[in-house]
């Protein structure tokens, strides 16, 4: 799907679940903030996969996640 729709935000933060949960934790986070880059609304749903996956991030601050998935890849 990525490959028909690269810019399809929700697609994108689905797929970094999947790295994620698979140990591929790098790809995952820099898929992540892709799927956040200029989408505000998605930070929800990245901060969801971040802490839902197995191999994900946990973070007690909104303030350190946001941090988080706006710094480069």
């Amino acid at each position: 799907m990525l490959a028909l729709r690269p810019d399809d935000a929700m697609t994108r933060a689905d797929f970094s679940t999947c790295l994620l949960e698979i140990g591929e934790r790098a790809a995952g986070e820099a898929n992540l903030r892709l799927a956040l880059r200029g989408r505000p609304q998605m930070i929800g749903r990245a901060t969801y996969a971040l802490v839902k996956a197995s191999h994900g991030r946990f973070f007690f601050r909104p303030s350190a996640v946001a941090r988080f998935l706006s710094e480069p890849a």
